[in-house]
């Protein structure tokens, strides 16, 4: 597994040759301004696109043929069935950097936010593990039930899947949403996946305000520019200066392609953000 893990998943752009501004503000976060009506920027724009879709179809291959020696793709495949039609069909990459950092590092306590398929998958690694509790939190009262109903049966005693309301907080000036009651006081590995409120400020990042994180514990954004936002801001706003977080990338956002990709987040193939307490 950990072969996988020096796997590149970044594109190596020559921002430099970009006929319009770039600027990249952090790590792998690219800001793109272009002019859509000008040609020279419409073909940049596709090279860049091609470039991306192909580094990440041949990582969602080499994943799934890792995850498949693992035995986790028939887990994949039987909680998938189970799903409702419009359910997400799962990024193999995201699901096997979560699945391998819980067989490496062994958690005791899991918590994630947003729950799908990362919740079978990290159950099924518990389970081969022998040891550790995963604590999955949902917003939606649907999806919360159909999670719990479809994780296979030899799972649900690593896995508990609740709904969660949301509760109005403030936090860093801003008024957000978290969750009500987190099950737990502490975690070694956090997922943050969905948000309390689709209203939530920092799309999830809220609720470890109020844990208590203990050195070298682990935390996983899915691409949530906004989570990531959380966590650089706490970096400056700890006692005494001292940094509370490091943030190891292993995301790249492509802000500007909005117009191109309808998505809210823009070109987001490239998995999740990671985060160490410190």
């Amino acid at each position: 597994m950990k072969e996988f893990f020096r796997l590149e998943r970044v594109p190596q752009f020559d921002l430099a040759t970009a006929p319009f501004p770039i600027s990249q503000e952090f790590h792998r976060l690219i800001s793109l301004s272009p002019d859509l009506a000008d040609p020279a920027h419409r073909l940049y724009l596709s090279g860049i696109w091609r470039t991306m879709i192909n580094i990440d179809r041949n990582l969602q291959r080499h994943a799934y043929l890792a995850l498949t020696r693992e035995g986790v793709s028939k887990t994949i495949r039987e909680f998938y069935g189970r799903r409702p039609a419009d359910s997400f069909y799962p990024d193999s990459v995201d699901l096997y950097y979560l699945y391998a950092h819980i067989r490496e590092r062994r958690p005791k306590v899991v918590l994630e936010f947003g729950s799908g398929m990362s919740t079978a998958v990290m159950a099924h690694a518990l389970a081969k593990n022998g040891e550790g509790h995963l604590y999955s939190l949902d917003a939606s009262e649907r999806w919360a039930e159909s999670t719990a109903r479809a994780l296979p049966t030899g799972l649900r005693k690593f896995a508990t899947v609740e709904y969660r309301g949301p509760l109005q907080v403030n936090i860093l000036g801003h008024s957000t949403f978290c969750f009500e009651t987190p099950p737990v006081d502490s975690a070694d590995m956090i997922y943050v996946d969905g948000a309390a409120h689709e209203k939530a400020i920092f799309s999830g990042a809220e609720n470890i305000e109020f844990l208590d994180m203990r050195p070298d514990s682990c935390i996983y954004v899915d691409h949530r520019i906004g989570a990531v936002d959380y966590f650089r801001t706490k970096l400056s706003l700890t006692p005494q200066n001292t940094p509370r977080y490091r943030i190891h990338s292993y995301m790249v956002i492509v802000k500007g392609f909005h117009e191109l990709l309808y998505s809210p987040c823009g070109a987001d193939l490239f998995s999740n953000t990671l985060v160490r307490v410190i």
